[in-house]
């Protein structure tokens, strides 16, 4: 029945549709937060080069040096090939949702710059605890359909731990990564110093879903 029994003005078709919708929402929004804290791990990981890489607890300044290994490996010409590579293994590991390339793919990159801007600018201007800090960073990272990072501090630390957890696993696959790199590429992105190539994003036809095609490669 269409109609709802009890009251007949209700489309309980209607409501039904509603209701998983908004349910399948929120697992693929709590699945994508996952994935970018995983997406994050990887990142520093492989930026910390021949440096043992440890996954502090969860601050505002970890979550910042994170974000910013993020950025530069989202964006810089040298993490061209290596996001390529990461594409090719969560293919091979069935597409699933919580992994690491699923963050990378489905973050936009400009939310991922105004969230280590908004821990710059708290730095200067201060009055926030570091629990009000990570929620007001996180809350401004966007997904590409348009939708935010849950900013739930209990959900984001959760996805924490759960990475830091793994933590083995995640330095191993980074190696594994790193080891397909060139050299020039790897010391590219180890290198803290340098800013990352962005120019491409003022592309006039770059879209979040067009972006490995539209990013330089490494000369």
């Amino acid at each position: 029945m269409i109609n709802d029994t009890e009251d007949p003005t209700v489309n309980r078709l209607q409501v039904e549709v509603r209701y998983w919708t908004t349910r399948q929402r929120i697992r693929f929004k709590a699945d994508t937060s996952q994935a970018l804290v995983n997406a994050m791990a990887i990142c520093a990981a492989v930026r910390s080069g021949d440096e043992p890489y440890t996954m502090p607890e969860l601050t505002p300044d970890v979550l910042a040096r994170h974000l910013r290994d993020l950025l530069f490996i989202g964006v810089d010409k040298s993490g061209k090939q290596l996001m390529s590579n990461m594409k090719a293994r969560w293919e091979e590991a069935g597409r699933t949702s919580t992994h690491y390339y699923q963050g990378l793919r489905e973050i936009r990159w400009e939310s991922v710059q105004l969230a280590i801007d908004s821990f710059i600018n708290a730095q200067h201007y201060g009055g926030k605890s570091p629990g009000e800090l990570v929620k007001e960073v996180m809350g401004k990272l966007v997904m590409r359909d348009g939708f935010k990072i849950s900013t739930g501090l209990s959900y984001v630390i959760e996805d924490w731990n759960t990475c830091r957890y793994a933590l083995g696993e995640v330095i191993e696959e980074a190696k594994s990564l790193s080891s397909s790199l060139s050299e020039s590429q790897r010391d590219r992105l180890c290198d803290r110093t340098i800013e990352p190539t962005r120019d491409w994003l003022s592309n006039p036809n770059y879209s979040p879903d067009c972006a490995e095609k539209l990013r330089p490669d490494m000369e």
